[in-house]
């Protein structure tokens, strides 16, 4: 059963208590901790999560190609943070789309308003690049679409684990045009440097 806002707050509310009393044994009578349970519902639905809410999906209105635009189009370095599904920490990174378009067009800040969409939920870095694509192929059918995902830091990775990592993790997905003809890709990389 799917529940509303509330439901959802409230539970996220008594299991941040549940972990904060019980499991790290903290005292939620401290005026700095005691509204934390509730702060971090609020924020989980409203704001870090918020993509696993449909109705938060962003409206993506397109328009006809009038003028028979044929090259690429590109709006890079999208800033976004998500949550790595694993260890429910954040990662940052910047997101390039690029589309060959067809018979429409779209505003480009839907490009990033999808790209923010589809990283506000427990996420995993390949994934976010082929849910990214998998939207707009649906919604404006391009001749070809390539999502970029570079300057990947996993806090995951750099606060546990690996010490002194600096490493950044890069992912893509490229579709159609693209992929037919790599030319294609090349000359969109070299757009986005």
């Amino acid at each position: 059963m799917i529940k509303n806002k509330n439901e959802r707050m409230e539970i996220i509310k008594q299991a941040v208590t549940t972990i904060m009393k019980e499991g790290l044994e903290l005292d939620l009578n401290d005026e700095s901790l005691k509204e934390t349970p509730n702060r971090v519902a609020k924020m989980y639905v409203n704001e870090i999560f918020s993509g696993l809410d449909e109705a938060n999906e962003p409206k993506f209105t397109t328009f006809p190609n009038d003028y028979k635009y044929n090259q690429i189009i590109v709006l890079k370095n999208i800033s976004v943070y998500s949550t790595c599904e694993h260890h429910l920490i954040p990662f940052s990174t910047k997101i390039s789309i690029g589309y060959l378009p067809n018979e429409r067009v779209v505003g480009i800040s839907k490009l990033a308003r999808v790209a923010k969409y589809f990283a506000s939920k427990p996420q995993v870095q390949e994934r976010l690049s082929k849910e990214i694509a998998d939207y707009i192929e649906k919604k404006l059918n391009p001749q070809g679409i390539i999502v970029y995902i570079d300057r990947g830091e996993h806090l995951c990775m750099k606060m546990r684990g690996v010490e002194n990592h600096t490493s950044e993790m890069i992912t893509s997905e490229v579709r159609g045009k693209f992929l037919e003809k790599p030319e294609l890709e090349t000359k969109f990389l070299e757009m986005i440097k």
